[in-house]
């Protein structure tokens, strides 16, 4: 299986986010990040960060372009877990059960839907537009 994993070609997005990605991170779109934004609130780096960010999964930080690379089943489940605690933790997401266990489908089919069937290696970028209606 492959997914994104943060590629920084200069230090640009250290200026054009609010909190740059590190790179070699893996990263998803992370676009559920501005479900509640309204038009107005995407100006500036939060607009760049919506319109072009990838979402480090380590620093949770945004990145302008990724790289598509091989993921081994143990670093994926690792991921889905720590996916899971960020949305309980910033996100307010339902929590943990009384046996510290989470709603681990909810997080595998966020995780699932970020994996990609393309070629290694290859450059991608984002682009995201908001529209009402």
């Amino acid at each position: 299986m492959k997914l994104a994993q943060v590629l920084r070609l200069d230090d640009s997005d250290e200026n054009v986010f609010a909190h740059a990605a590190t790179p070699g991170e893996w990263a998803i779109s992370g676009a559920f990040a501005f479900s509640n934004w309204e038009e107005a609130d995407l100006v500036g780096q939060g607009r760049q960060a919506f319109a072009n960010g990838w979402l480090g999964l380590d620093s949770f930080g945004r990145s302008t372009f990724v790289v598509i690379t091989p993921i081994d089943a143990a670093d994926y489940a690792a991921l889905i877990d720590r996916l899971a605690v960020h949305f309980v933790e910033a996100w307010g997401a339902p929590g943990f059960d009384a046996g510290g266990r989470w709603p681990r489908k909810s997080c595998a089919t966020c995780a699932r839907c970020a994996r990609i069937t393309t070629t290694t290696r290859c450059w991608w970028s984002s682009a995201r537009w908001c529209r009402r209606g």
